[in-house]
C-alpha cells in the first residue's frame, strides 16, 4: 500500500540521514531491478529514494540489470526534474551506467539522453555537483562514435569549454576529460573544440594549480587535440610547450604519458621541434642533485629525445644542433638505471646511419 511505502521511505531516509559515512553501503543494499520499478511506479518519496540509491549503486556488475529492467529512460526523464538534487543524481546514474560500456552508451544516446544532459550545463547558477555529474556523463558517453556526434551536434562543446574557463575545480576535471575523449581520432571535432577556445584554458591547467587530476586530464586533451595541424600551432602560440616539458618530471605516469605524446605530435611542426628539443636537452642537462623530481625529469626527457631521434633525421640533427650529445652521455653516470637506459637509447638512435654523429659522440669521449 502507499501507506507502507511511505513508512518504508521514511525509515530509509532516516537511515541515510543518520549514517552519512555509510551511504554507499545503504545504496548497494537495494536490488537494482526493484529500484528501477520503484523509480517508474513508486510514490514520490520512493522514487526519490530509488534515484538516490541508483546514483550511488550502479556499477559494472549491475549495469545490464538496470538496463534490462528498463532503467535508462526513467533516468533520462529525471534529468528534466526542476530540483538540482534529482538532476545531479540522474546525471550521476547515467554516467555510471555509461562507464566503459558501449551498449549502455548506445542505449542512452538512442533514447535521447544526450540533449537533456547538455541542457543541465546551460542552466544559470547551476550547482557545481550537477555540472560535474553532467560533464562526467558526457565524458563517459563520448567514447562511443554516435554519442560523440550527438554531443557535438547538440552543442555540447561550448558549455564544456565554459566549464574549463570557470572557477569550479572538479567541473574542470570532468570537462577536460570529456573534451579529450571527444577529440580522440576525430579531426573535425578537434578543430571545433579548438575554435571554441579550449586550448588556452587547457594549457593553464598544466601547471597543477587546479590539482593533479585537472593537470592529467588537460594533458590528455592537448595530446588528443595535437593530432590536428592547426591545433599544434595553437598550442605553441598558447605557450603550451614549456609546461608540457615540465610535466615530464611529475610523479603521475598518466600525465607524463599524455605530455610526451603531445610533445611528439607537436614536434611534427618544424618550429615546434626545435623549441621542444632545446627544452628537453635543458632538462637532461639540469643538475638533479639527488632530487627525485629532477631525476624523473631527466629520465623522461631522455626517453622523449630517444623517441624523437628514432622518428626522423631532422629530429636527430636538431638534437645534435642543440648540443644534446654531452648531457645524454653524462646521464650514463646517473644513479637512475631507467635514465641510463633512455640515454643509451637516444644515443643509439643518434648514431643510426650517421657517420658525423658517430664521430661527434666519439670526439667528446662517449665510447
Amino acid at each position: 500500500s502507499e501507506n507502507a511505502q511511505e513508512r518504508a521511505a521514511t525509515a530509509l531516509w532516516a537511515l541515510v540521514d543518520a549514517n552519512p559515512n555509510a551511504h554507499d553501503t545503504i545504496a548497494m543494499a537495494g536490488d537494482p531491478a526493484a529500484l528501477v520499478d520503484l523509480l517508474i511506479s513508486g510514490i514520490p518519496r520512493g522514487k526519490d529514494y530509488a534515484l538516490w540509491s541508483l546514483s550511488l549503486s550502479i556499477c559494472e556488475d549491475n549495469q545490464k540489470v538496470v538496463a534490462d529492467a528498463g532503467g535508462v529512460q526513467p533516468l533520462i526523464d529525471q534529468l528534466e526534474d526542476s530540483r538540482a538534487s534529482s538532476q545531479e543524481q540522474a546525471a550521476a546514474a547515467l554516467a555510471k551506467l555509461a562507464h566503459n560500456n558501449g551498449d549502455m552508451q548506445a542505449a542512452i544516446t538512442s533514447q535521447g539522453g544526450v540533449a537533456p544532459i547538455i541542457k543541465l550545463l546551460g542552466i544559470i547558477n547551476q550547482q557545481e555537483q550537477v555540472l560535474v555529474s553532467a560533464a562526467s556523463a558526457l565524458a563517459n558517453l563520448a567514447v562511443e562514435p554516435a554519442a560523440r556526434d550527438e554531443i557535438v551536434a547538440a552543442g555540447g562543446i561550448h558549455p564544456l569549454v565554459l566549464l574549463l574557463k570557470g572557477q569550479m575545480r572538479s567541473a574542470k576535471n570532468s570537462s577536460a576529460t570529456a573534451l579529450a575523449r571527444l577529440s580522440k581520432d576525430h579531426e573535425a571535432t578537434q578543430a571545433a573544440i579548438a575554435e571554441a577556445g579550449a586550448i588556452v584554458p587547457l594549457v593553464s591547467l598544466l601547471d597543477g594549480s587546479e590539482g593533479p587530476e585537472a593537470q592529467e586530464e588537460a594533458a590528455g586533451a592537448l595530446f588528443a587535440l595535437a593530432e590536428h595541424e592547426r591545433n599544434r600551432l595553437a598550442i605553441t602560440e598558447s605557450d603550451g610547450i614549456a609546461p608540457l616539458v615540465s610535466l615530464l618530471a611529475c610523479d603521475n605516469p598518466k600525465a607524463r604519458g599524455h605530455a610526451e605524446g603531445a610533445l611528439v605530435r607537436l614536434s611534427m611542426e618544424v618550429a615546434n621541434r626545435t623549441l621542444i628539443i632545446l627544452k628537453l636537452v635543458d632538462m637532461v642537462n639540469s643538475e638533479a642533485d639527488g632530487q627525485e623530481r629532477a631525476i624523473a625529469g631527466q629520465e623522461q626527457a631522455a626517453a622523449a629525445l630517444a623517441n624523437l631521434a628514432r622518428e626522423s633525421e631532422d629530429n636527430r640533427n636538431s638534437i645534435v644542433g642543440a648540443d644534446g650529445i654531452p648531457p645524454l652521455l653524462a646521464l650514463l653516470d646517473s644513479q637512475n638505471s631507467k635514465a641510463k637506459e633512455n640515454a643509451v637509447s637516444a644515443i643509439t638512435a643518434l648514431c643510426r646511419n650517421s657517420l658525423p654523429n658517430q664521430a661527434a659522440i666519439a670526439k667528446v669521449g662517449g665510447i
